[in-house]
């Protein structure tokens, strides 16, 4: 309820007006005739504003110019609302005549229309981190093509053409699902590639930034399939042996080296990488020794690696260490290259050499 409505409600409220100096009267025009009433004493005196209720007067009005009143337009949202001003509008504008020594002003251009860039099929064409091919980024989940073009922004282009070349034979990415355990429960999948199906599987729940480091992994496992199983090679069998001999902690130069690795994994954040301590945790076959100092360094050997029934299948530590290596290279991280490259150098190489990286 306004406080001019209170006022007649309640007598209290109501307040004397404040005497004011009127002005000299003037000779009202006939345009303010039907604004102005009579006094008393004959002088003519304004109508108040109905709102204000403390008695004073407004300021004297300005006579109105004779001004055509505009058409009445209604919000139509870029048709009627945004026309073209009608020339009576045009004729109400002062005009501004720049004087004879004023430069003249350049002539405006106008902004070329922002185009939007095509749409095929279910995505729009944006400029690509990588040189993943529309046709394999089609298998992955909508919502995550750019996670995974991100994801191999930095990977050899080696790697990248290898996966172009093999796409025909990709089934699209799928979430893993859930799979009883020894009480029946259901219980998540972790992620896999299945070579029955030639399909990778991911945990539709990870965020962008693990997904995006799971999937060169799991990739990976797909390329060394399509490829005829290039980890189960002898080449990459002796590769992995080498590394392992040169870290034989029954030899002195092999326990320094042994330790030099596990020190240096944890120092420079090596260890941090999945891809690093899964290929430690598989080279050794989950060594005490190795999961102890994850287990004092606060890093649980179960997050960072298989176990142990799965590395005692035939072939799973090739086929980890290979995809591992994939992955990480992918990945472009210095410190894990260059800690793979000092401490398993002949495995390292040997995965290069499939690809024919340099």
């Amino acid at each position: 309820m306004s406080e001019l409505n209170n006022s007649f409600e309640n007598p209290e409220l109501n307040t004397a007006p404040r005497e004011v100096s009127e002005p000299e009267p003037v000779k009202a025009s006939e345009m303010d005739k039907e604004k102005l009433s009579p006094r008393e004493d004959g002088s003519p005196e304004r109508k108040k504003e109905t709102g204000n209720n403390t008695g004073e007067t407004d300021a004297p009005e300005h006579p109105k110019l004779d001004v055509p009143e505009k058409p009445d337009r209604t919000d139509t949202r870029g048709s009627e609302l945004h026309e073209q001003e009608s020339p009576e509008h045009e004729k109400l504008r002062p005009v501004e005549t720049a004087p004879a020594d004023r430069p003249e002003q350049p002539e405006k251009t106008e902004k070329p229309e922002f185009e939007m860039p095509e749409r095929t099929g279910d995505r729009i064409d944006m400029p690509r981190a990588s040189d993943l091919s529309d046709d394999f980024l089609d298998h992955v989940p909508k919502d995550r093509r750019d996670t995974v073009d991100l994801a191999y922004r930095n990977a050899p282009p080696e790697i990248v053409s290898a996966l172009n070349d093999h796409t025909s034979d990709l089934k699209p990415v799928e979430d893993t699902g859930y799979s009883p355990d020894e009480f029946g429960r259901p219980v998540k999948d972790g992620c896999y590639y299945s070579p029955l199906h030639h399909q990778v599987r991911m945990d539709e729940r990870m965020d962008n930034d693990e997904y995006a480091d799971v999937l060169p992994h799991e990739m990976s496992h797909y390329l060394d399939h399509e490829r005829g199983w290039e980890s189960q090679s002898p080449e990459f069998r002796d590769a992995m042996e080498a590394d392992l001999a040169a870290m034989d902690r029954d030899t002195p130069e092999g326990r320094m080296k042994f330790n030099e690795m596990l020190d240096d994994a944890f120092n420079n954040g090596a260890a941090l990488d999945r891809n690093v301590s899964d290929i430690m945790h598989g080279m050794f076959n989950n060594d005490p020794e190795i999961l102890d100092r994850f287990n004092k360094e606060g890093l649980a050997g179960s997050e960072y690696s298989h176990w142990d029934n799965y590395w005692d299948s035939p072939g799973a530590r090739e086929k980890e260490t290979y995809a591992n290596m994939g992955a990480t290279l992918c990945s472009d991280n210095a410190v894990s290259n260059h800690f793979l490259e000092r401490y398993y150098p002949n495995t390292y190489n040997q995965f290069k050499d499939f690809y024919g990286i340099e």
